[in-house]
């Protein structure tokens, strides 16, 4: 009987020991521009080195969708492309535009950063569509998954070890006293 409600202890707290809290994600696109402005949003699409576009007079554009519309500046712009909502940019004014994603722990003590630069005057690469954006993303949640996971697994453990040997501690005990 005193094995029983050992094992049913053991269980429900390892139970309790699991995180059932999802980690939280924080996202954030940020296109930087040589003469100092910035603004957050959605990168849609970079195309480097093309013909020369008659509509914006450009041959290398970006194509992004801001948050607030209001945070860009006209002389940034070259055109508006379905209505309203994507601006396209001139590359050549472009510093650069980084992903940065942020974790909160499952354990909620911890935050883990993730940030990657995908256009400046070193990185030079064609995006075609948002499809290519999202895998980048993708991936750098992996990543935060695998940082978060390693410390997680290792409390998990330290808690398992802890709870067999009260276990067995309350096994011995009850067995000397004769229960």
């Amino acid at each position: 009987m005193i094995l029983l409600i050992a094992l049913i202890f053991s269980n429900t707290a390892l139970l309790l020991s699991q995180n059932f809290i999802e980690s939280s994600f924080e996202l954030k696109e940020t296109m930087y521009f040589k003469r100092g402005d910035n603004f957050t949003g959605d990168l849609i699409s970079i195309k480097l080195n093309q013909k020369l576009d008659p509509m914006t007079g450009f041959t290398s554009k970006v194509v992004f969708k801001p948050n607030d519309k209001f945070k860009v500046s006209p002389w940034l712009t070259g055109s508006v492309i379905n209505d309203g909502q994507y601006y396209i940019f001139d590359v050549k004014d472009i510093d650069k535009i980084i992903i940065e994603l942020k974790m909160k722990s499952r354990n909620s003590r911890r935050v883990h950063s993730w940030s990657k630069v995908i256009y400046s005057d070193e990185v030079q690469k064609d995006y075609s569509g948002r499809e290519e954006i999202n895998v980048i993303i993708e991936d750098g949640m992996q990543e935060l998954y695998q940082k978060d996971k390693i410390p997680v697994l290792e409390l998990n453990k330290s808690l398992i070890n802890g709870i067999g040997g009260f276990c067995i501690f309350v096994s011995v005990l009850f067995s000397a006293l004769g229960a």
